[in-house]
């Protein structure tokens, strides 16, 4: 495998982790599922359990985005190194040409 390709596998991993962030919210129960509705301690306890479970879904959903837009400017850097070694290789080939002339 090239560092294109590379490249292009890194950048598209960034882009599905960073879509992936978008979905977090879908895996919501919603407050229904911790009786955040109902009254007394229960309902206490079932809005405290599912702030716990929206603040640490939100927090995924950052990190997801963060982590996804690291790999797609890694998948950006890859293909400016593999893009300069071409050049590189290019330019030794140019070289050795005219020398051997």
């Amino acid at each position: 495998m090239g560092l294109h390709e590379l490249a292009g596998r890194v950048s598209r991993a960034g882009d599905e982790l960073a879509d992936a962030a978008a979905r977090f919210e879908e895996l919501d129960p919603g407050r229904g599922a911790f009786a955040a509705d109902a009254t007394g301690s229960l309902g206490e306890l079932g809005r405290q359990l599912h702030g716990q479970l929206a603040g640490a879904l939100g927090a995924r959903a950052r990190e997801s985005a963060a982590h996804g837009a690291r790999l797609v400017e890694l998948g950006g850097s890859l293909r400016e190194a593999a893009s300069a070694y071409a050049d590189v290789e290019r330019q030794v080939h140019h070289r050795h040409g005219r020398e051997a002339s």
